[in-house]
This record gives structure tokens, sequence and C-alpha cells, in this order.
């Protein structure tokens, strides 16, 4: 499902519902939040007239949105650049096609560097935005200006890339194209997928794909190896380990790539674990950490009455509190 409607529009309506203690409303809202498909250009507008504005609430709705926006166009790059490095080491690639590359990898690098300033500067805009002087509110409101003009400039040169390699048939290559890991992280005893997607960049089959797992002392997986099998060329897969969290702490999950003839690959990545549930909403998530909807109706009930939530120091629930409760129900997610 699309939906058209700008993410401040929805974001008013679902405050209004949650406010107004309707709960279906605010599920139905979040979800239509969750799949609406504004672009990157059209999230940095509505951002900087909510900033502008002192909306810090809405401003906090479409920096989210943002982050997911540009991880799902981070992901395609990725693909690209995986193609076009993989082209540049054949050897029959010309000069200017080398310049082309070269100058795609730049602005993709560039481009990253200010998605991740645009992201941090952002969260720190938004603590407290209602006090910030006018020249902290310009700083972070450049940032989403430079960081416009960087996307555009890298989807130009995007396209003349992909253009450059239309036309060649280049060989097998399988790469790790992304790792997605507990967003809200784990607690112990808590179990969680990592989802794993790779492709072949190459244009003939790559066969014997397979991704291996490990994990350190703290954690345990459900399985250590998946066989892929043959990707045709262009072909993506998606893989999911479950982890299980038995530490506090940060603990390493590693990942290792192989084929029968078309290439290796090896990356690491951190998953954070918690002691034990803390905060008000794995408070109201309870032992098992899951949200029902009775846990919707009484974070709703809290939060309008401005009560502290049972089983913390007086905790109260923010905004953002209940709209993260709405989206754990939402999605099934565990807290």
């Amino acid at each position: 499902m699309t939906d058209r409607t700008s993410i401040p529009e929805l974001h008013a309506t679902a405050v209004e519902a949650v406010e107004a203690g309707d709960v279906r409303r605010a599920l139905e809202l979040q979800a239509v939040i969750a799949e609406a498909d504004p672009t990157v250009e059209q999230l940095l507008d509505q951002f900087e007239t909510a900033v502008e504005e002192r909306a810090v609430s809405r401003a906090r709705t479409l920096t989210q949105k943002l982050a997911d926006q540009l991880a799902d166009r981070r992901t395609r790059q990725t693909e690209t650049l995986q193609r076009v490095t993989h082209a540049r080491n054949q050897p029959d690639i010309s000069e200017e096609e080398a310049r082309q590359i070269q100058e795609y990898v730049r602005s993709l690098t560039a481009t990253s560097l200010r998605r991740g300033t645009f992201l941090t500067t952002a969260a720190s805009l938004l603590d407290r935005l209602e006090s910030r002087s006018e020249s902290e509110v310009s700083t972070g409101l450049d940032t989403a200006s430079q960081l416009r003009s960087s996307e555009e400039t890298t989807a130009e040169t995007e396209t003349t890339v992909s253009e450059t390699t239309a036309d060649r048939t280049l060989p097998a290559n399988v790469q790790l194209l992304s790792v997605s890991t507990p967003d809200l992280g784990l607690s112990v005893g808590q179990t969680a997928p990592v989802r794993l997607t790779v492709s072949n960049v190459g244009d003939e089959t790559a066969t014997g794909v397979a991704v291996t797992a490990a994990v350190d002392s703290g954690m345990s997986l459900d399985s250590a190896t998946h066989q892929i099998g043959s990707l045709s060329g262009r072909e993506t897969a998606t893989v999911s380990f479950e982890v299980t969290a038995s530490e506090p702490g940060s603990h390493t999950v590693s990942f290792d790539l192989s084929s029968a003839s078309a290439g290796s690959g090896h990356r690491e990545y951190t998953v954070r674990v918690r002691p034990s549930p803390t905060g008000p909403v794995e408070s109201i998530a309870g032992e098992n950490r899951t949200v029902e909807f009775r846990e919707v109706l009484v974070a709703i009930s809290l939060y309008n009455q401005d009560n502290p939530v049972p089983g913390t120091d007086g905790a109260t629930l923010t905004f953002q509190d209940v709209l993260r409760v709405i989206a754990l129900y939402n999605e099934g997610e565990s807290a």
C-alpha cells in the first residue's frame, strides 16, 4: 500500500488519534506512515519546515522516515557500487569509463558522510528544539540543504555509470550488500533475526553460494550456514539467522560469504545486549517483551493521564514512546 499524503499530515492525524484515545485509528495511521514512500528530497523539505516551526514531534517522525528511506537508497546504491567496481576491474575498461566510475565512488562516499552528519545533527538539534538559538537551528537546516545537494549529485553520477555498464556482460561476482540487525537491541534471553542481502552483481550465474555465521560466547545461533545455491546475473537473495542473547554487553556477529567461482566476502557487526528490560516501554511490554492490544490501550491511557508506568521509578511515557508501543504491536516485534 502506498499513500501520497504528506508525512506531516499523517503525523498530525496520528497525534489527534493518540490524544483522543482512538487506538485503532492510531494503529492504522502508523502503518500508513511506515508504508508511505515520499522521496528523500520531499522529506527533507518537510523536515526543514517542521524545524522552522519548532514542531519537535513532527520533525522526529520525519527524521525516522528519512533514516528508513536513506537506508533503502543506500542498499540499492551499494549494489550499483559493487557492480561498477566489478566493471572497473575488467581488463577492457576504458579510461573514460574508469573516470566515470571513480566519480560515482567519490560522490557516493561524500553522500554517505553527509547522511551520517545529517542524522547525527538532527538528533542533537531536536533535543530541546524549542529552546535552540536561531544560529543552532540554521546550522541544522544547513546540513539538510547540503544533504539534498549531495543526493542530487550522486543520483546524476549513478545514472551515468549505470548506462556505462548496461551493455557489458560481467563475470559472476557475489557481494554481501547489507545486514539488518535488531534496531532496538536485545535483552538477555531474547531471540531476534539478523537478515542479510546477498547479490550477484555480475551477469553470469554464480553457483555454490552460501553464507556462514559465527557469534562470540555471549550469543548463540539457530544455524551456522545457509545454502543459497545458484544466483542468476543481477539476482538478489535474503537469508536470515536467528540469534539469541545470553550475556549483556556488545557482541560480535560475523558472516562469511562464499561461492564456487564468484568470489567471497567477510563482514562483522556489533549487537548490543541489555541485561534486562529497561525503560517505560519495556515495562509495558512485560516479561514476554511483546506488546498486545491491551498494552497499547494501557500505554495510551497512561500517556493521556500523564501517569507513571508501573514497574518504573516514576517514569512517564512520551509521545514517541507511545508511537514505539504502537509500532511494536503493529509489526509484531519484541521490545
